[in-house]
């Protein structure tokens, strides 16, 4: 999203053992992301988990987003904006925060270049969340995601070596309508469970109760 601001030091953050005051008035922010790239932490003192959580202490939107999934992905809260958050690795920040936002989501999509998201979640996941993977996948692909996500539901090892054709041909079923086989990927959650009829009229994911944000539709050959 574009926005207008003055460009600062960097320095101001690394000297500091506390949140900076990096925004004077001359600082406008129009939209909810502003860039600034880095391969190193700019704010080193928030790296840890403990101190990013801290800053949520009186967070008043956790009806909008957790401050422990805000934290997890990075962020810690500004002193600058009521709901302004600022990732310790790349400096980005993202507010106007919404009901159903994924911190990890809005983190890789405004932000892909951050070494943080890259190492957590992987370059696959910064892909899928700029829709620049494939939109088909391989008959091998699909069944390992579908045994991976039985075994996320019945929290038990699946071994996928030993799966029964009778448990596969099972798993390859839309789990709404239960007749035609899965079609379709939700994001940001990656789960793939039903076929792609039943996709297009489903809000949340039925397994991890997700707000679905995008539909990657897969082809089964």
């Amino acid at each position: 999203m574009a926005t207008h601001r003055r460009p600062f030091s960097p320095g101001l953050w690394e000297t500091s053992s506390r949140a900076p005051d990096i925004f004077s008035d001359d600082y406008r922010l129009d939209r909810k992301a502003f860039p600034f790239p880095s391969k190193k932490p700019y704010m080193e003192y928030y790296e840890p988990l403990q101190r990013r959580q801290d800053t949520f202490r009186t967070w008043e939107f956790e009806h909008k987003v957790s401050a422990e999934q805000l934290s997890d992905a990075g962020f810690f809260r500004s002193t600058q904006a009521l709901d302004l958050t600022l990732c310790f690795h790349c400096g980005g920040g993202l507010k106007e925060w919404s009901k159903g936002d994924d911190p990890w989501f809005e983190h890789a999509l405004h932000f892909p270049k951050c070494a943080y998201v890259k190492m957590r979640k992987g370059a696959d996941f910064i892909r899928c969340v700029k829709g620049e993977r494939p939109a088909t996948m391989t008959l091998e692909e699909i069944r390992t995601l579908a045994l991976k996500d039985i075994d996320e539901r019945e929290n038990g090892d699946v071994d996928s070596g030993h799966a029964s054709e009778e448990e596969t041909d099972d798993v390859m079923k839309c789990k709404v309508c239960f007749q035609d086989n899965l079609g379709a990927v939700f994001l940001p959650c990656r789960h793939l469970a039903s076929c792609s009829k039943c996709a297009s009229v489903v809000k949340h994911c039925f397994i991890c109760r997700r707000d679905i944000m995008s539909v990657i539709h897969v082809f089964i050959p």
